[in-house]
């Protein structure tokens, strides 16, 4: 939506002019209730389910899980027995544990709060890879020790009592959402010849990848290069598909990052930012 509101911003020739070639989107969300919607199939190709059950799902629930008929009992039973498959899955990184939430500060939110985890904070940031906290979400501690830190603040200008600490995810703010989908976006975008880069970690659940290439294949475009591996000092560091816009001389690059989660640069940064550093090259995956 940002990328193209700056375009049309340039076409009107408002100042300053910002030079836009293209935009990424990473595990995006795009069309939300389609998004949930694939996670069953997803689900069923990664094996967290069996044929039995997604062929009853699929059949009765007729292909529509995110939002099932309240009257439809056997989908609502299909949709039932598969949820007890997967509850206890975690949706963004399949291959995570679902961990107890540490507690980054507490009820009245004092950001002078430090969780007992963090009470060495020296010990705590110096854990050798081998002896690394065991559950990935414990590793965003790190952060809220940084941000909240009298010396960060000052550093970032923040003004006392203007925030009164930081979050992660910040979901307090109130807002409503307008807007259903924003496929429409990547299409206008496209039209107008802009490049995109789309990625997806492949153990997302949350977003899975076949719903984000679902949307894709809906655009005007025509696939330009086929589904191939791309590689990382030789090794497989996911897959990737060339699209081409029909309409301009734009192309849409979809690209797999393996064993990745949500979100992808967060389970393997290196392959990530190899993957940034081709695409803003100009150099193929």
């Amino acid at each position: 939506m940002l990328a193209l509101q700056i375009a049309k911003g340039n076409e009107a020739g408002l100042e300053p002019i910002m030079s836009l070639k293209g935009y990424i989107v990473g595990n995006p969300v795009t069309y939300e209730d389609h998004d949930s919607n694939e996670q069953i199939p997803y689900a069923h190709r990664m094996a967290l389910i069996s044929d039995k059950q997604f062929e009853r799902a699929r059949i009765s629930c007729n292909g529509q899980y995110a939002n099932p008929d309240p009257n439809n009992i056997e989908c609502l039973f299909a949709l039932y027995i598969i949820n007890q498959c997967t509850k206890f899955v975690n949706q963004v990184q399949i291959l995570d544990l679902i961990c107890k939430e540490i507690p980054t500060l507490p009820e009245g939110g004092s950001r002078r709060f430090v969780p007992s985890l963090v009470d060495d904070r020296i010990g705590f940031l110096s854990l050798s890879s081998q002896n690394e906290p065991p559950c990935h979400s414990h590793k965003y501690v790190t952060s809220y020790v940084w941000a909240n830190d009298e010396t960060v603040r000052e550093a970032l200008h923040i003004r006392e009592g203007m925030v009164p600490y930081w979050t992660r995810c910040n979901v307090s703010v109130t807002y409503e959402k307008d807007i259903e989908s924003v496929v429409e976006y990547h299409q206008n975008l496209s039209d107008r010849g802009f490049q995109a880069l789309v990625y997806s970690g492949d153990h997302d659940m949350s977003v899975p990848y076949i719903a984000t290439l679902k949307w894709i294949r809906k655009l005007n475009v025509s696939v330009n290069e086929e589904w191939r591996a791309w590689t990382v000092d030789g090794q497989v560091a996911g897959y990737t598909e060339l699209y081409k816009s029909k309409i301009k001389e734009a192309y849409l690059m979809f690209a797999t990052i393996k064993g990745a989660g949500h979100t992808a640069p967060e389970y393997k940064p290196r392959e990530c930012l190899e993957m940034l550093r081709r695409w803003l090259s100009l150099f193929p995956l």
